[in-house]
């Protein structure tokens, strides 16, 4: 007797990855109609009159499994819905010929029934339904009948398969069951997906199958099912809540080219149709959607990503440097064996990778890929290696300055593997320290797989790597010398390949270093150069016995790395031991807290305290003492990420630290001493190099200024640096800088000043921002001030009083980015100011919120100004510009790319001035491409000539 079905519940559940309707659709149809079928990433295959379902044309698995899927007629289905009678009439053809000849218990083909494949077989044949019973009723009779025989075979556990292939089946049985009206078949397959659930997912929304592709695809399968429970108007397990998380997840697990790293079986992939801000920021390489708030994120399941940035501060996202390293259990059922392998890219090219999926199934190639020999990991040779065996992090210490993570793998017999990672936060390289303790004499191999498109050049020290448009990268070794060796391309054995796609391979370098011993270790500098200069790593004696110490010069950055047991020290290139003096010197010394009233207060009191009893006594042993009170104070505290609310900062003005003297590429990320407490003519503590007179508060006027002078304002808790060019004309041009690189720049920073001056159009000041004092990892101030000084404010009284002197008429205020909301905010004060923001942030709270609670934190101890009334009109410059009633005109200059900053800033920041008589707004739209990217110099003049060719600037 044919069974029941509901047309209603099939309708409810006709969606999912496999089974939406497409624009492709008819074209699909097309070929299938015409005897074509392509079952990716097979070839095509001409479809004879009647199938053979045991055929098997590639000699493969899976396109047999693909065939018995039957999803390969749904765009059958879909069009046949539409009226599509040949299509209908298709679709009945296949599926009916498939029932009858490959029942249970008959000769069907071997993969008929496998688990997975049956599940999606019996989706697809439920969501027939609504058409067959539209077009084709008399069908009805065999398609329910063979719905049932599906969800009868399914409730058998022993056909159950595991992993994603069990969740394909539940699903398909809680769907057979809506379609069936059978309560008691959704009931069991519900309990189903809640166990499989708990089983798969961790609490951080990890996936237990060991490859980010298998991330994705389960996200897309366990949303679908959540989905379906959903429709059926069915409860919805609380832990499934965890699947929120993923797409952060997959952000983090993206490389800087866009593409997944290739952990597990991955061989590239996207997040471009997962829809969250976070996926969509990395699909569209920062144009859209929003960043993750952390640059670091360490699951327990076995993964780290880190990276430089996420592209959000003027560095293209496919420049910023990315690292992953792979850890846990050896059993994952797409994972490889793995443990500590690391993978490394930067300045747009991918340099250590793992090698990929290639296939299922077995080939020379596969074994390979799945072998520790294609990983960037140590291996010891002649040994077997425990496919149970779990590598731990057992160590990991995650600061502003470096993160260090030590790993233990104990899965080769007697032997004891320990690899420690440090990562430096300001030079973007990676030291490996792997240790080997056997109790026998074994011979280790340090591999590093490198990836597609790279070439190598063994030098005495290790290598040189060179990828397109000739970027430059290194991986070189200290200590004892290892054996060295690579492969390229290698047959037999098989080594320096790397997985592209399905069965598609290229052959890339495979490095090694090797070393044979009881106990040995391997320390590896993996490091990629500036544009197209080779990294450089030196080694230095330290005093300290066990302590390593090494000089890395990128070309970006020359610093020190001091390695000790359980610390991580950066320094100058050239700085000695002990310079530093952040850290606390008193054990147990309580944690600076930032967010405390209390503690910023008293620091800010002693900071300006400090500065005002200085300037009060005049002799430098008054100064020397005052700074030793505040080193005191800073010795009271432990304090994390150079978060000192300006106590170093004063201790330089204190005591005069110049780094005048100081080669270009000797950055310190304290700045100098930027108070000339006697105005000395000869005194010059900046790499600007010039004349300095300090100031007290803003109502001072300095001296007449006849040449490029830094002037500094004293502002309590603050020092404000200008530098000022004088110049002919009636226009004062002000410049305010965008995000700071500190482990490239030193400051105070006064950005694209020398072109400025070529464009000839008057005096010129540009403005540091010493609200990055108040943290030595701040890169992003937005000139805020603190609790105590209103920058923007103060700003523009300095401006106004220099405006008189110098004798300007005019002010245009440019800013790019973050200097672009501080020159709205500066602007807003100054009546008739011309403005040019050029992509700037106009509300911080709608920026990404790392960047925007890191300065909320530094400059007013809070994590969100939302519920702070008085700090609103500080962090949106529209507030702070209707408040003022100001009377200004501003040039934004949006990139038509950065879909990001015209959706959350440039479009509300317009809408809330539409009615605001005094502000006349006019757009610039400019083509940078995608995502969040600064003016050229050639941009920057042009723009810049348009505005003082309209306002009539004289020089």
């Amino acid at each position: 007797m044919p069974t029941t079905v509901s047309v209603a519940a099939a309708t409810r559940q006709s969606f999912g990855v496999m089974f939406n309707h497409s624009s492709k659709d008819a074209g699909i149809v097309r070929d299938l109609l015409g005897g074509s079928l392509r079952l990716a990433p097979h070839p095509e295959w001409q479809l004879p009159e009647v199938i053979d379902w045991r055929a098997d044309p590639f000699e493969s698995r899976n396109w047999r499994a693909q065939l018995h899927m039957l999803r390969w007629l749904d765009p059958l289905r879909r069009r046949a819905e539409k009226g599509d009678t040949s299509a209908g009439e298709a679709w009945l053809r296949y599926a009916q010929d498939w029932v009858e000849k490959n029942r249970p218990g008959t000769r069907a083909a071997p993969e008929a029934w496998l688990n997975m494949v049956d599940g999606i077989r019996a989706l697809e044949l439920c969501l027939a339904v609504p058409f067959v019973s539209r077009f084709h009723p008399k069908a009805l009779d065999w398609l329910s009948d063979s719905i049932r025989t599906h969800a009868d075979w399914m409730i058998d556990e022993r056909h159950l398969g595991h992993s994603n292939h069990a969740l394909h089946q539940h699903q398909a049985l809680f769907v057979c069951g809506a379609v069936l009206e059978d309560p008691g078949l959704q009931s069991l397959a519900e309990r189903r997906l809640a166990e499989l659930f708990e089983a798969s997912y961790d609490e951080q929304g990890i996936n237990n199958e060991g490859a980010i592709m298998y991330h994705l695809a389960n996200y897309n399968w366990w949303s679908m099912a959540r989905r379906r429970l959903i429709a059926e108007d069915r409860p919805v397990p609380d832990r499934m809540k965890v699947l929120d998380e993923v797409p952060i997840e997959l952000a983090h697990a993206t490389k800087p080219g866009g593409k997944f790293v290739s952990i597990g079986d991955t061989d590239g992939g996207d997040a471009s149709r997962v829809d969250h801000p976070a996926a969509r920021w990395v699909s569209t390489m920062g144009a859209d959607g929003e960043p993750p708030e952390d640059l670091i994120r360490i699951y327990d399941a076995g993964y780290v990503f880190a990276r430089s940035g996420w592209g959000d501060q003027e560095r293209a996202f496919a420049d910023e440097t990315f690292w992953s390293a792979s850890f846990g259990s050896s059993r994952r059922v797409h994972g490889h064996v793995d443990g500590g392998s690391l993978t490394f890219s930067s300045m747009g090219h991918e340099w250590v990778t793992d090698p990929g999926k290639y296939q299922y199934g077995t080939s020379a190639m596969r074994d390979y890929c799945l072998d520790r020999a294609s990983h960037s990991l140590v291996s010891i040779e002649d040994r077997p290696y425990s496919a149970s065996s779990s590598v731990e992090c057992i160590r990991q210490k995650i600061d502003g300055t470096s993160y260090d993570l030590t790993f233990k793998d104990e899965g080769f017999e007697d032997v004891t593997l320990t690899r420690r990672v440090v990562y430096s936060v300001s030079g973007e390289y990676l030291v490996i320290v792997d240790h080997v303790d056997a109790d026998t004499e074994v011979t280790g191999v340090q591999n590093w797989q490198c990836g597609a498109s790279t070439a190598v050049h063994q030098v005495s020290r290790g290598f040189e790597l060179t990828g397109p448009e000739n970027r430059k990268a290194c991986v070189l070794y200290t200590g004892t010398r290892p054996q060295m060796s690579m492969a390229i391309g290698q047959e037999d054995p098989i080594a320096g390949w790397v997985a592209t796609g399905w069965k598609t391979r290229e052959a890339a370098p495979s490095l090694r270093f090797s070393k044979t011993g009881r106990r040995f270790r391997f320390v590896t500098v993996v490091a990629a150069g500036f544009r197209e200069t080779t990294p450089t790593m030196e080694t230095l004696k330290s005093a300290v016995p066990g302590q390593l110490r090494l000089r890395v010069d990128t070309g970006r950055v020359a610093e020190q790395i001091v390695i000790g047991p359980g610390t991580v020290q950066i320094l100058g290139p050239n700085e000695e031991m002990g310079a530093v003096v952040h850290r606390s010197t008193r054990t147990g010394a309580p944690v600076l807290n930032p967010l405390s009233r209390k503690t910023r207060q008293r620091i800010f009191t002693e900071t300006r305290t400090a500065r005002d009893a200085a300037r009060g006594e005049g002799s430098a042993g008054s100064r020397r003492a005052a700074a030793d009170r505040l080193r005191a104070v800073l010795a009271s505290y432990d304090v994390r990420d150079g978060l000192d609310l300006g106590l170093q900062a004063a201790i330089s003005d204190l005591t005069g630290v110049s780094h005048a003297g100081l080669p270009r590429k000797e950055i310190r990320r304290d700045r100098p001493g930027l108070i000339n407490w006697d105005n000395n003519p000869a005194f010059r503590s900046t790499q600007a190099r010039v004349p300095m007179v300090s100031l007290h508060g803003t109502d001072e006027n300095p001296p007449p200024l006849t040449t490029d002078t830094l002037v500094t304002y004293a502002l309590g808790s603050l020092v404000l640096p200008s530098l000022v060019l004088p110049g002919h004309g009636d226009t004062m041009t002000v410049m305010l800088h965008t995000a700071v690189d500190r482990a490239r720049v030193s400051l105070p920073l006064f950005q694209r000043v020398r072109y400025q001056r070529e464009l000839a159009a008057g005096p010129i000041v540009a403005f540091g921002d010493p609200t990055l004092d108040l943290s030595r990892e701040l890169r992003l101030g937005w000139y805020l001030g603190n609790e105590e000084v209103d920058l923007p404010r103060a700003m523009s009284a300095v401006l106004q009083r220099l405006a008189r002197q110098l004798g300007t008429s005019k002010f245009v205020i440019q800013g790019g980015s973050g200097g672009g909301f501080a020159a709205l905010q500066v602007g807003a004060h100054i009546p008739g100011a011309h403005v040019m923001a050029a992509n700037p942030q106009t509300d911080l709270r709608k920026y990404n919120v790392r960047a925007y609670r890191a300065a909320m934190i530094a400059a007013f101890g809070i994590k969100d100004a939302s519920r702070s009334p008085q700090l609103l009109s500080r962090v949106d410059a529209a507030r702070r510009i209707i408040e003022l009633n100001s009377e200004m005109s501003i040039s934004m200059v949006m990139n038509t790319g950065d879909l990001y900053h015209q959706r959350n800033h440039a479009a509300p920041f317009k809408e809330a001035l539409k009615d605001s008589q005094g502000v006349n707004l006019m757009d610039v739209n400019v083509d940078l491409g995608p995502g969040h990217k600064g003016l050229n110099n050639a941009q920057y003049g042009e723009i810049m000539n348009s505005i003082y060719s309209r306002i009539g600037s004289e020089s």
